[in-house]
């Protein structure tokens, strides 16, 4: 899957690598720091950044079934959520 038209190439890139490479706190870490990229530098609405962060998860975890992958995201978001 190719994320680049999600967002910038560069951002893309740095954190696909890191959510595919590192440790699954370090991929929180990515998780976090793409949707704040998507909100803050992007422009996207929180709805838009959330689905790109949902695609990004995805592509990274693809063991995870997808009626899980928005709870997931959700929870790395926001850690203190009770969903």
């Amino acid at each position: 899957m190719n994320l680049f038209g999600l967002g910038d190439k560069k951002m893309c890139e740095n954190c696909e690598c890191a959510a595919r490479n590192g440790s699954e706190e370090f991929k929180k870490q990515a998780i976090r720091r793409y949707y704040a990229c998507m909100v803050n530098v992007q422009e996207r609405t929180a709805q838009q950044a959330f689905m790109s962060t949902c695609a990004l998860y995805k592509y990274v975890t693809p063991e995870t079934p997808d009626w899980r992958v928005p709870k997931e995201v959700a929870m790395i978001l926001n850690p203190g959520l009770r969903i």
